[in-house]
């Protein structure tokens, strides 16, 4: 953090270690209130957190969520998924539903930065972004018909591409 405000940076870091930290190693609680003011302290100022989450079907997980990250009195970031790990081709009817509760929760609970996120791993490693683009469409239909707002979007896509090292391969 230090680092970062040295060369004028806004670092932001996925929150999950904090709640793994007040909660006995688990990301997801039904009660925000595990998040203290120790464990608030323990964010450097200058450090924006983003709760992440790829998997709930129904909002009522995210809304726990989004109250539980407004408890570090900082601006919540959410990053969703697009799903596109599982496979040689994106679950795209598992994104929908997905990114519609996750969307519903954000908005209500005044989430206005938002990333989506396309993994490239799993068997999804050579899937181009276009993979995504059911998701990003959910996404754009709800912002031109105004039911939600963003301060901020971001596209984010992360392909992992590995060479496997064995005797004798070049």
């Amino acid at each position: 953090a230090d680092l970062a405000k040295k060369y004028d940076f806004e670092p932001m870091m996925w929150s999950d270690m904090f709640f793994r930290l007040a909660n006995h190693g688990e990301y997801y609680t039904r009660n925000p209130e595990i998040i203290t003011e120790e464990i608030v302290k323990c964010v450097p100022d200058n450090v924006e957190l983003v709760y992440w989450d790829y998997y709930q079907k129904e909002r009522e997980p995210y809304d726990r969520m989004i109250e539980a990250h407004k408890r570090f009195k900082k601006p919540v970031w959410f990053a969703g998924g697009a799903w596109t790990w599982t496979g040689f081709t994106p679950h795209n009817n598992l994104s929908n539903i997905i990114t519609k509760s996750a969307m519903s929760a954000c908005r209500d609970g005044g989430v206005e930065n938002i990333f989506l996120t396309c993994w490239g791993d799993n068997g999804g490693e050579e899937k181009s972004c276009k993979a995504a683009c059911e998701a990003l469409k959910i996404l754009d239909e709800w912002r031109k018909n105004g039911i939600f707002f963003l301060q901020s979007f971001f596209f984010c896509a992360f392909f992992a591409k590995f060479t496997p090292k064995f005797a004798g391969y070049k």
